[in-house]
């Protein structure tokens, strides 16, 4: 039982990068799809500054802990979305966190 405990952190990553692939979610997620939904994603932005940035900031620790490629593209839309400061300062909030929870799941 202690060796289960030990190894839930990295077996929960390992979980969630497989859902994100066979869902089809992180395919999903491309310079195209930025494009096309820019209007429409500033816009809910604008509408709720908050619950975006917080939802930004978690698909960019899932995006780190789980080391997607697409955390380049999400940087590049947290500056169009959100400005280039506050952008910069969300993708740092979201890429520390996420590297946090990928060295304790390592660890």
């Amino acid at each position: 039982m202690p060796a289960l405990r030990r190894f839930l952190p990295l077996i929960l990553l390992l979980a969630a990068l497989v859902a994100i692939w066979w869902s089809g979610t992180a395919g999903q997620i491309s310079w195209a799809g930025l494009a096309r939904n820019q209007t429409r994603l500033a816009a809910w932005v604008a509408w709720h500054p908050l619950l975006a940035g917080a939802t930004y900031v978690g698909l960019y620790v899932v995006s780190t802990a789980l080391s997607l490629p697409q955390a380049v593209l999400l940087t590049i839309a947290g500056g169009l979305l959100f400005g280039a400061v506050t952008g910069a300062a969300l993708a740092v909030l979201g890429a520390t966190a996420g590297a946090t929870v990928l060295f304790l799941a390592a660890r």
